[in-house]
């Protein structure tokens, strides 16, 4: 709160207990103009906004609802993309990609598929439940090393696969996909199955 709101209810009760009140009814005025004031005063919570994952900009919720995933993305947001495109989501055009980390990373910016079904966030959206050797995403951007670059610094990270796809062949590369570079399946990877938890990013 600030300095300035915490000494509006204050002063307003030394003025007004000062005032005798000799009549119930201006009493209760007196009552309601103090809680209306604190009400005005009060702290307010900051909602943190979730990333639109394919596009990488804001769309402004909290580690709650968040963007980009497969049918349990917000209905806000998919309904965006599906106008925007003219088709069902699962069939937008975009770029499917896959991360090798020599050393395994705690990500920001993951799919809550990598976050778990009690994920932390921070300003970037969601972060992995731990430390994790490979992450498959998809972006709609033109440049997908923008989208790539919120999954960790260049140098912990190698672009071991990226092809145009939709969501449906990311899932299904999560689901199936190995490391060309180690031979390890993407799966491991994962905190929980794809659809098995109400939100995703992406």
């Amino acid at each position: 709160m600030k300095r300035g709101g915490c000494l509006i209810p204050l002063v307003a009760a030394v003025i007004l207990t000062a005032i005798p009140a000799y009549e119930a009814g201006t009493f209760l005025l007196w009552l309601v103009f103090l809680v209306l004031v604190a009400w005005h005063a009060r702290p307010r919570a900051k909602a943190l906004s979730l990333t639109k994952r394919a596009t990488g900009q804001y769309s402004g919720r909290a580690g709650q609802t968040s963007p980009k995933g497969g049918p349990a993305m917000p209905k806000h947001w998919t309904e965006e993309l599906e106008a925007k495109h003219g088709m069902p989501l699962h069939q937008i055009p975009g770029k499917v990609y896959a991360l090798h980390y020599e050393v395994p990373q705690v990500l920001r910016s993951v799919s809550s598929d990598y976050a778990g079904p009690s994920p932390r966030s921070d300003a970037d959206g969601f972060l992995s439940a731990g430390p994790i050797r490979h992450y498959v995403g998809w972006t709609q951007q033109a440049k997908p090393a923008k989208r790539i670059s919120r999954h960790g610094p260049a140098a912990y990270r190698e672009v071991v696969y990226l092809q145009p796809g939709t969501m449906h062949d990311e899932t299904a590369l999560k689901l199936t996909g190995a490391c060309p570079k180690c031979g390890e399946q993407y799966a491991d990877s994962l905190a929980v199955r794809p659809g098995s938890h109400p939100e995703r990013q992406g």
